[in-house]
């Protein structure tokens, strides 16, 4: 088992979880959110730093939630070109 400290953009939080394997970007993740349901998230980011002891690097990952189907979140500005008018 790897030990990942997992930061999480949606919640702004972090730990440490255990896999048995480091997850690449662009996976889909399952975990449990702060309000105790599971939930799907994507890894935007993995890198790995120094561990304080020995010859060691710790895996990091950087992850957000997935948005759910059909709730594609709009562009910052996007507007509806042509709104329908009756």
């Amino acid at each position: 088992m790897i030990e990942i400290e997992v930061q999480n953009e949606t919640d702004q939080t972090q730990q440490r979880l255990r896999f048995a394997s480091v997850p690449r970007i662009g996976e889909g993740i399952r975990l449990r959110g702060t309000d105790g349901f599971w939930a799907s998230y994507d890894v935007l980011d993995v890198w790995y730093q120094k561990a304080d002891y020995g010859d060691v690097w710790v895996p990091y990952l950087h992850v957000r939630l997935t948005p759910a189907e059909g709730e594609a979140a709009p562009l910052p500005g996007e507007v509806e070109p042509f709104p329908f008018t009756a």
